[in-house]
């Protein structure tokens, strides 16, 4: 369902789908609000069940833990779009774009005990010095790559008749730039 309403939450800006998925994601959202408020609300009941979070001050630690933060967050952004967005288009005004970010944090919930982060995390944290070693590598293929093309080109003119690289900082915004699209 998350996963359908984030396609749907695409299609709708699409100008051939935006009436049929923004109708579909409307009634979509309106389900996932009520589902999602409700999960929200038994966690927090039933969180009082646990010693660490009896009482009310119990459930307050609970609500402030980062998944639940991200639950209300969502909920209350999800509720938002629904009450603001008119004849059923939820994407009604662009400050309502902006609260829409915050409903692709639902994509959170697929992985609700972290397991993937957790194991992400874990292989980065053992293989932190070869992932140093590739990045050292690569700043300085990046620096050199970039002098070299700064000696060969400072003098070139380009098309419009000014200089193509004025300066070394020209060379290596290039560079960068060239990495980071073509790879």
């Amino acid at each position: 369902m998350v996963l359908l309403c984030l396609i749907l939450s695409v299609l709708s800006t699409v100008d051939n789908y935006t009436k049929r998925a923004g109708e579909a994601l409307f009634f979509m959202e309106i389900f996932l609000v009520i589902f999602f408020g409700a999960e929200y609300s038994i966690r927090l009941w039933s969180a009082g069940c646990r010693s660490k979070y009896l009482g009310f001050f119990g459930r307050l630690k609970f609500a402030r833990k980062p998944i639940s933060l991200i639950d209300l967050c969502v909920v209350v952004a999800s509720t938002v779009v629904i009450c603001v967005g008119s004849e059923g288009k939820v994407f009604a005004t662009s400050a309502i774009r902006g609260i829409r970010f915050l409903q692709i944090l639902r994509m959170l919930h697929v992985d609700r005990q972290g397991g993937s982060w957790r194991l992400l995390g874990s292989v980065v944290f053992i293989h932190r010095q070869e992932l140093i070693t590739t990045l050292y590598i690569g700043f300085l293929g990046l620096i050199f790559s970039s002098y070299f093309v700064y000696l060969a080109e400072k003098d070139a003119v380009g098309p419009d008749g000014r200089p193509t690289f004025t300066s070394y900082a020209d060379a290596l915004w290039f560079g960068v730039v060239t990495l980071t699209t073509i790879g």
